[in-house]
């Protein structure tokens, strides 16, 4: 088979340009090397498993002899693709998307060969090179004449959108121009005669060979895959906990393994043609093998097997089997597993929750919910009244009942959601070890400066402009010099799960001779605050989960006066103006704002 008819066997081609297999079949013919590309979209710093297939594309191309070209859309990126989008999505800033960019560039390298001096050695490119230079006048002129209105609205991508609510933007309208220039300037710089993708982007992709046909006379060829779906009708790459990532950080090998392990037979046996580089000999023998015993799973193991390897590597791959052998084994008459093989295995979560919470009863459900592993009460209620969830080995049957330290060994306590999930519960006395166990990783977005400036109602204070989302990170703040007028405290914050605001008060006695200071915690619904007295051990910050509603900026203004007089009383304290500032969890933060 050559690499067309390959790729059309494992289900990867859905649509292709006439001459395109016959341009490929060139290197065997007269040995002419064709370079082909694909986009990447730096809208995070990992690929996930969507963006798998067209990176295996590029393996198979390079395999085929040919040279695979890797696009980073360091220009794209700052635009975004409208292709099967109802809205227009958020732009990154340009420190966000360089971050992105990084990130991505280190992935491919992991799977693409980029030799020098092999003739069909991969290449990575960022079309920021060529754009960044381009004024919007010879964009216009050297590009936009060549390419009619009627054209690029003929385009499904930008019917549909035309068509909705929410229309389109000129922005969003001149993407596949864009687009098709890059195709353009690998075509005229780098010989490029071939552009693959998936099946949302063939109205962009023909954009540029139009582009080459019109502008230079010259000829190019492109085909797109299919975008994947799973036999039940859920999203390829999604699980309840979100997207599957490429970066072992972000998702463990051992729950990038457990996708593959659990795919149903009908997607296993498509997958397996799509996600491995098997012969079709071998592979139809494990079809054979699986049809005739599914319950051996011996297509879904093989599957799951070739794809952590390719991923992440041989040795990760033993590690991953060693674990799934522990968690699994139980079922076969082998010893239960323990706390200490949990903490052994990698991929197992870990939820913190305030000991003091503890301390104060909390029943189960609140337990599971504040530390973040359930969604919600209910849902944890539900689990365990259908028997779902054991605790240290033992059935959890009382929903009303309430937790004690005796159920924490060294602060942790071992929970199984089912048969296959397992998870921890850990327990923080102080929030040095809290700090400690998040490790203070600094969030992905900049920091702004204090400053003191108008708010938007014209009063003046110090505002801190805090851009990024971050994962269980943590952030402190201090404005002491700056907030000396300080009497309300603003945040604008887009509503997450886990996500908590706290402020750190800080008061005199009126003869100057003492002072307290306590931290105040703002949940996102701020019917209530809670106090911690930094003077007394038990003063740690609970983890709270807090369930997304909506997508939009909210704004929240905590009246720091009123906040003193409640914490603190009248009895003799007065607010010494120094204030700090602290964001935990998980969510996107716009701007924190103390003024007069």
């Amino acid at each position: 088979m050559n690499l067309i008819e390959e790729l059309k066997w494992r289900g990867m081609i859905q649509d292709i340009m006439p001459g395109t297999e016959q341009q490929l079949d060139k290197l065997r013919l007269n040995g002419e090397i064709t370079s082909g590309y694909i986009g990447f979209d730096p809208t995070a710093d990992s690929l996930h498993i969507g963006s798998l297939v067209p990176i295996l594309l590029l393996v198979h191309l390079q395999r085929a002899g040919h040279k695979p070209v890797a696009l980073v859309g360091g220009a794209t990126g700052m635009v975004g693709d409208p292709s099967g989008k109802s809205e227009e999505r958020n732009l990154l800033s340009e420190e966000v998307l360089n971050h992105n960019l990084a990130g991505v560039k280190r992935q491919l390298e992991k799977y693409l060969d980029f030799s020098p001096n092999m003739p069909n050695g991969a290449l990575i490119v960022n079309n920021y090179d060529w754009f960044r230079n381009m004024t919007f006048l010879d964009f216009i002129r050297d590009i936009g004449k060549h390419i009619t209105v009627n054209y690029m609205s003929s385009k499904d991508s930008v019917k549909k959108r035309l068509e909705g609510e929410n229309g389109m933007s000129f922005t969003e309208f001149t993407y596949q121009l864009v687009q098709g220039y890059d195709f353009y300037w690998l075509y005229a710089n780098k010989n490029c005669k071939l552009q693959m993708g998936g099946s949302d982007q063939w109205g962009n992709i023909t954009t540029g060979t139009e582009l080459i046909r019109r502008k230079s006379g010259g000829e190019a060829f492109a085909f797109t895959c299919p975008l994947l779906t799973k036999a039940d009708g859920g999203k390829f790459g999604k699980t309840e906990k979100g997207n599957i990532w490429l970066d072992p950080e972000k998702t463990s090998p051992y729950l990038f393994y457990q996708f593959w392990l659990n795919a149903s037979d009908t997607d296993a046996e498509k997958w397996i043609k799509i996600f491995t580089f098997l012969d079709r000999a071998e592979i139809e023998i494990l079809i054979d093998q699986h049809r005739e015993n599914p319950g051996t799973r011996v297509l879904q193991k093989r599957l799951a097997r070739e794809i952590t390897v390719f991923v992440h590597g041989e040795s990760e791959f033993e590690q991953v089997l060693s674990t799934t052998e522990k968690l699994f084994g139980q079922s076969s008459g082998k010893t239960a597993i323990t706390l200490d093989d949990i903490l052994q295995l990698p991929g197992v979560a870990q939820f913190p929750i305030s000991g003091s919470r503890i301390e104060d009863g909390i029943d189960f459900p609140g337990l599971l919910y504040e530390s973040g592993s359930f969604s919600s009460k209910g849902e944890a209620r539900k689990m365990i009244l259908q028997g779902g969830l054991s605790m240290n080995g033992s059935k959890l049957e009382d929903a009303s009942k309430r937790v004690s330290k005796s159920d924490f060994v060294e602060n942790l306590s071992q929970f199984q959601k089912g048969k296959k999930t397992y998870f921890l519960i850990k327990a923080f006395d102080t929030i040095e070890e809290f700090d400690a166990e998040i490790s203070l990783k600094k969030p992905s977005g900049k920091i702004g400066s204090p400053s003191i400036s108008p708010s938007a109602d014209g009063q003046m204070g110090a505002i801190v402009t805090i851009s990024g989302i971050w994962d269980q990170d943590a952030l402190d703040w201090s404005i002491r010099e700056s907030a000396n007028t300080a009497s309300y405290f603003e945040f604008t914050y887009l509503p997450n799960d886990r996500l908590t605001f706290y402020l750190q008060i800080i008061v005199d006695s009126k003869d100057g001779s003492a002072s307290r200071e306590k931290w105040i915690r703002f949940e996102p619904s701020y019917s209530k605050t809670d106090t911690y007295d930094l003077n007394i051990d038990q003063h740690e910050m609970a983890y709270v989960n807090k369930v997304v509603r909506e997508n939009s900026f909210e704004k929240s203004i905590v009246d720091i006066s009123k906040a003193v007089s409640e914490t603190f009383g009248q009895g003799g304290w007065i607010y010494n103006k120094a204030l700090s500032f602290r964001v935990r969890g998980q969510g996107s933060i716009k701007r924190v704002l103390f003024g007069i």
